[in-house]
């Protein structure tokens, strides 16, 4: 309130009239905003009285009775945002902001950059840590220099190498979180690893083969992983041309060590000291590669012979065992070995085909070591070597109890040679020729040969035609044939019979009703037999039975007969009816013995 100088107040009360007490009072405006008491709601201050703006200071700044917030018309009021996690920090979800003059109760705040309200450790000004998360919400995750130091690892053992990293909260691809290796190349080698007597570092402590004891090395010539004991070396590293496991039983052959499988060969292929086994079929090829057959080949049964057709040229090899087979040459040459023996390695077949066959293709076959039986054939029923000239060898060669329709019950052959040692064919039948062997148009030589108890028409025992071969060392006994040449037919060849026997064998009645002939041997067609014998041994042609010729029966005018101390018999070991027939001369000779020397043509024997 304004008050005036004295003098005025003393000469307005001079001057003034008398009151008139009846007047209006004066309205009454303390704070003098224009607004009187009666509706200034507050008349000491002047910022306070109807039309003031309302602000945000907790004062009715309009006197319409509304304080602040509950003025609808208040200015000023500030942004607040509701901070959940009470971090000091507000949400940034725009539903959960609101303007006030005072935040309500509920934790709310001027800021609203949580980005996270949930979770009172993330906020603006936090530091930010790896955990995948924007902790300091600045919009990027585990920014910054964090995490672990992380080594390139490229053997992936769990150790990097020195002096390379890389910091990051996860590990880059192809690290590790410790360092130290030494060989980032080796995954064996490494600070964690065991140290080992190899002449390496093992556990990257700088130090080689430290707390180890050496090795003993076996020396391997032929680089097959197994060496022998007869030259061992000691050291940690292994020398050049050493193994570590010993046992080579032939360190010259890397196929033979005693991690190899047996095969049928000969060989001791495992090192177990026993060489091949009961079963076991192998076949090698040309080019020296090994195939065992063992399982393939036992599939055969008496009924249903497995046929097996080589698509290469090569050797099979049969250990001890019985099989049933049909082996057909169709593609290249063949050759078929019993290992042990003729006493232990048989093929039979079933009776329907031949057991053994030579194809067109097959120029040269050896046979060894080997029971043949059950084959069935047109021509050749346990072995028919074809028609094409085959070098065919046979050594320790048991043939029996195969037939064929035409010729060759046991053997046929045409063209080639023949070159057969220890041999033994017996039981073979055929229809026509060659109830034992056929034989055509070759060379060659059988030796230490016994052919038994064959039947056939003509040459039972060995039908030679067109050929010139040598029977040496023979027995050719009990054959029967069913007009001629129980023993041998031989037409158009030289036949040399050397320290051999041609005994006991007989023709039976001819079919056609008329008299058979050669119990022994027939000759035809210019053929030539030579008979040599020995003073000191009983080799020759006895004992022979046929209608005619029981000896020989000589049919043409061209054949001859040579007897060089040929024993042909005597008393009841002669042949019946007669050692030696010339059907041309029609003359009979019945009185030779032991130690003959002679020669028959068709005028004669002298």
């Amino acid at each position: 309130m304004n008050r005036l100088p004295l003098l005025s107040v003393t000469l307005l009360f001079a001057c003034k009239e008398p009151v008139d007490d009846t007047a209006a009072p004066h309205p009454v405006d303390r704070d003098h905003d224009g607004y009187t008491i009666e509706t200034d709601c507050d008349d000491e201050d002047p910022d306070v009285h109807p039309g003031a703006a309302e602000v945000c200071n907790e004062v009715d700044d309009d006197c319409d009775g509304y304080i602040d917030d509950d003025d609808l018309e208040v200015e000023g009021r500030l942004t607040w945002s509701l901070d959940a996690d009470q971090d000091g920090w507000g949400t940034t979800d725009p539903a959960q902001v609101d303007v006030f003059c005072t935040p309500p109760d509920g934790g709310w705040v001027a800021d609203n950059t949580d980005c996270d309200d949930a979770d009172p450790a993330v906020h603006p000004g936090t530091a930010e840590s790896c955990n995948d998360i924007d902790d300091n919400c600045n919009g990027e995750t585990d920014e910054g220099s964090i995490g672990s130091d992380w080594y390139p690892d490229a053997d992936a053992d769990g150790y990097g190498i020195d002096g390379v990293s890389t910091t990051a909260c996860n590990p880059p691809a192809g690290t590790a979180a410790v360092d130290g290796d030494c060989n980032d190349e080796d995954p064996s080698v490494n600070p964690g690893a065991t140290e080992a007597c190899n002449e390496v570092d093992d556990d990257c402590d700088t130090e080689i083969d430290e707390g180890t004891t050496p090795d003993t090395w076996y020396r391997d010539n032929d680089a097959d992983g197994y060496g022998t004991s007869n030259v061992t070396s000691v050291s940690c590293g292994q020398p050049s041309d050493f193994a570590a496991v010993a046992g080579d039983c032939n360190d010259e052959d890397p196929a033979v060590n005693p991690g190899a499988s047996e095969l049928c060969n000969l060989i001791d292929d495992d090192c177990d000291s026993t060489v091949d086994g009961p079963g076991l079929a192998a076949f090698v090829s040309n080019y020296a590669v090994w195939s065992d057959l063992s399982a393939t080949l036992a599939a055969g049964t008496a009924t249903a012979a497995y046929a097996w057709e080589p698509s290469t040229g090569g050797s099979l090899y049969l250990c001890e065992g019985s099989y049933h087979l049909a082996i057909n040459a169709a593609t290249a040459n063949l050759d078929v070995i019993g290992v042990g023996g003729s006493g232990l390695v048989s093929i039979t077949g079933d009776g329907a085909s031949p057991v053994i066959t030579a194809s067109t293709t097959c120029t040269a076959m050896t046979l060894q070591g080997l029971t043949i039986q059950g084959g069935a054939g047109t021509d050749g029923g346990c072995i028919d070597a074809g028609t094409h000239g085959l070098d065919l060898v046979l050594s320790d060669l048991a043939i029996s109890d195969c037939s064929a329709s035409d010729n060759g019950g046991g053997l046929y052959q045409q063209g080639g040679t023949i070159a057969a040692t220890d041999v033994a064919i017996s039981s073979c039948d055929a229809g026509a020729y060659g109830g034992g062997l056929y034989l055509r148009d070759l060379s060659g030589s059988i030796t230490t040969a016994t052919i038994e108890a064959n039947q056939s028409t003509y040459g039972a025992g060995l039908m030679v035609q067109d050929s010139e071969l040598l029977l040496e060392d023979a027995v050719v006994i009990d054959n029967q044939a069913g007009d001629a040449g129980a023993g041998l037919y031989v037409t158009g060849s030289t036949l040399d019979l050397s320290a051999s026997e041609v005994a006991g064998n007989g023709t039976a009645s001819s079919s056609s009703g008329r008299e058979t002939g050669g119990g022994g041997v027939f000759l035809n067609d210019s053929a030539t037999l030579t008979c040599s014998g020995s003073s000191s041994f009983a080799f020759g042609i006895f004992q022979n039975t046929a209608d005619l010729g029981g000896g020989v029966f000589i049919y043409d005018s061209g054949s001859v007969l040579i007897s060089d101390l040929c024993d042909w018999g005597s008393a009841t070991g002669d042949n019946t009816p007669d050692d030696v027939l010339l059907m041309v001369a029609k003359e009979s000779y019945g009185s030779y013995g032991s130690d003959q020397t002679f020669t028959c043509t068709a005028s004669g024997c002298l």
